[in-house]
């Protein structure tokens, strides 16, 4: 009994600890955060900050992390790309990201 609890505990150890593995770098919310939403043109701030952590964030999106999906949606919609920010959109929302869901658009 003793030997299934202390597999127990390192199972949700491990489970734990790739769960903290799996979200959004500080150094590329930093980045996000600093993107110049407010400016007379945000599309190309906003552009190169896709150009540097688009990869990252997508992976880590399709890993199930909601704060990348969100980041993404709205960097995608602010420049236009309402397409690819429906993908984001959906998967931020599926992954519980209350404040996705109203911007998924229905199939009709």
């Amino acid at each position: 009994m003793m030997q299934i609890r202390k597999i127990y505990r390192a199972m949700v150890g491990l489970i734990v600890s790739i769960n903290f593995v799996i979200a959004v770098p500080p150094h590329i919310e930093s980045s996000y955060n600093q993107v110049c939403w407010d400016c007379y043109t945000p599309e190309i701030s906003i552009q190169n900050f896709l150009n540097k952590h688009r990869e990252t964030l997508r992976n880590l999106c399709f890993k199930k992390d909601a704060d990348a999906c969100l980041m993404m949606a709205q960097s995608y919609a602010a420049i236009g790309n309402g397409f690819d920010a429906q993908d984001y959109w959906q998967r931020a929302c599926k992954l519980g990201k209350k404040e996705a869901c109203p911007m998924v658009e229905e199939d009709e």
